[in-house]
């Protein structure tokens, strides 16, 4: 299972296109940097969590394996008279230990683009190699590099959520995924009123675990017989296991559970625990 699966986005319009489409300004992408976006529906529910770079006359679009056909169907139904491709390229996508590019406590996002590959930096001192295969022994597992991830307060959406928070329940507006600036895009209003005149009352959350436990994204937590909350993902490593989840704000700090799970979890706002 790769870790990321790629839209890959070409043609004379391609810039303007994803600018109508993604909730970043897709015009300050350069070869040298990459984005996060949200590709949301037209209520301004997010559809997928985008990973974003640039590359000469291609952008990638890169997502959860289990949505990325989805996204591309979709796409496509709104190219109409736009000079664009839409691809799905499937290239090696791994994650690395960070290979001397800014450092483990470096979180601007940069990316790095060889002959055939290209390595994206910025995410708790763990780099997503895309490209040729790297030795055994410099590739992470998925679960660690799922860990790096929710710790750099990054969410991320598969097929059991998509479709179901708007942006910033999932945090995207301190993770740098939305532009209030760059003009219109799809749900655009719906997340804009969101920003300028009212206020989330959900929010993207992590707690610690004892142990590697059973979850799935989409799993629901419970304030005893309440329901508190829905899991989004889960990573682990040396330090434990981490539970990235969208909660109720009133239910940040208070013990949750999991069904069938004794474990008690005390989850914390993503952006305050960093």
């Amino acid at each position: 299972m790769e870790l990321l699966r790629w839209l890959v986005v070409t043609g004379e319009d391609r810039v303007e296109f994803l600018q109508g489409q993604l909730s970043n300004d897709v015009n300050a992408l350069c070869d040298d940097n990459w984005q996060l976006a949200a590709y949301c529906s037209p209520q301004g529910k997010v559809l997928a969590v985008v990973w974003l770079w640039r590359n000469a006359d291609e952008i990638w679009l890169g997502m959860a394996e289990d949505i990325v056909e989805s996204v591309q169907r979709r796409l496509k139904m709104f190219v109409l008279r736009s000079r664009v491709s839409i691809e799905l390229r499937d290239v090696p996508c791994m994650a690395v230990a960070t290979l001397g590019v800014g450092g483990a406590q470096d979180t601007r996002k940069r990316s790095v683009i060889g002959s055939d590959s290209v390595l994206l930096s910025g995410t708790a001192g763990v780099d997503v190699f895309i490209g040729s295969a790297l030795d055994a022994h410099e590739a992470i597992d998925a679960l660690q590099w799922r860990a790096s991830y929710i710790r750099s307060g990054i969410a991320q959406v598969h097929v059991q959520t998509a479709d179901t928070f708007l942006p910033q329940a999932l945090g995207l507006d301190h993770a740098g995924a939305l532009s209030f600036t760059k003009g219109c895009y799809v749900g655009q209003e719906n997340v804009a009123r969101l920003h300028y005149k009212s206020q989330t009352r959900r929010h993207l959350a992590v707690a610690e675990t004892k142990r590697k436990i059973n979850v799935l994204p989409g799993d629901q937590l419970r304030n005893a017989s309440q329901l508190g909350g829905v899991v989004l993902d889960f990573g682990a490593d040396e330090a434990g296991g981490v539970v990235q989840a969208v909660l109720p704000e009133r239910l940040i700090g208070t013990p949750l559970q999991l069904d069938g799970c004794d474990e008690v979890l005390y989850f914390k706002r993503s952006y305050e625990s960093k």
